[in-house]
């Protein structure tokens, strides 16, 4: 299954679809915020409307992607080991400067991968290791690239979106081992201590000349929230710095269809309903093309 937008008229949304986009009646008066679902209600509120864009999952004719010259992107599985191995090194002690040339070097080699592909991202090729701390790191670092080029960002924003991926949980090193590797949800205390770790990340490559700073300033606020409720200094909206907000969409959808100790991966399409749930948490547009790659 994949996510394809569709223009529709107001009377004939599909239940169960998802607005790409706020809509508002003729006075200007809204009707939906872009990203809700389609259900009833909505779509007796929708009629009105001539023309609109949605989503729709869809399921993939085998033909399809060579017909329309699109190949799905799975990233290799020599190419995933080795950016794990990266991960897990520069995680073993390293001095920051030597974190900071790792991390670009994963970066390229996943910006290197990517290329010049014009499909979406095959999520199943996201598998589940147990060293979830490091897998992790690489696969919002892919799907954070694969989102910046989705926006047709020049080269260089691609691979810093890349390269911010690697680096958003670099502050965890700072965490204890006793937190970091809990069985079962954190107490209110130990939830706080981990809250910490945007700003240890930052701490540790404010002064890294190498890294530019809106890498580091995504490092730090990839936890706000679009709404402000977020940490660590309960930005909202544009306050928030881009790669904040591109980040924070790959780092909680990775963290929903991952196994974890206090619950199983979900469903791709699930963990999609719930940030769609959940859509005040981030950057509407940035999630609405989000979605638009996904191969579920």
């Amino acid at each position: 299954m994949s996510l394809r937008k569709f223009k529709v008229s107001g009377s004939t949304v599909p239940i169960g679809s998802w607005l790409s986009e706020p809509v508002f009646d003729a006075g200007g008066e809204l009707l939906a915020e872009g990203g809700s679902a389609v259900n009833e209600v909505l779509l007796q509120r929708l009629s009105c409307i001539e023309e609109l864009d949605v989503f729709v999952e869809v399921k993939d004719s085998a033909e399809e992607p060579e017909a329309a010259g699109r190949k799905d992107f799975v990233l290799e599985e020599s190419i995933r080991e080795q950016a794990v191995d990266s991960v897990k090194y520069i995680y073993s002690g390293i001095s920051d400067s030597e974190a900071v040339y790792e991390s670009g070097r994963i970066a390229d080699i996943i910006c290197e991968a990517i290329g010049d592909t014009n499909g979406g991202l095959n999520i199943e090729s996201l598998r589940q290791y147990d060293e979830y701390t490091y897998q992790h790191s690489v696969d919002v670092a892919l799907m954070s690239a694969f989102l910046a080029k989705a926006l047709e960002l020049p080269e260089q924003a691609v691979k810093e979106a890349a390269l911010t991926g690697v680096l958003h949980d670099i502050g965890k090193i700072k965490i204890s081992l006793e937190i970091l590797n809990k069985q079962g949800r954190l107490t209110d205390e130990e939830f706080e201590v981990m809250k910490g770790h945007p700003l240890y990340g930052f701490e540790m490559l404010k002064e890294e000349k190498q890294i530019p700073d809106a890498v580091k300033y995504g490092v730090l606020t990839h936890h706000e929230k679009y709404f402000g409720n977020g940490y660590v200094l309960g930005l909202s909206r544009k306050e928030i710095p881009a790669y904040g907000r591109l980040i924070a969409i790959a780092d909680c959808f990775d963290a929903l269809i991952s196994d974890r100790p206090y619950h199983p991966g979900r469903p791709a399409y699930k963990a999609i309903e719930i940030m769609r749930e959940d859509i005040g948490h981030y950057d509407t547009f940035l999630l609405q093309r989000f979605m638009s790659f996904l191969v579920l």
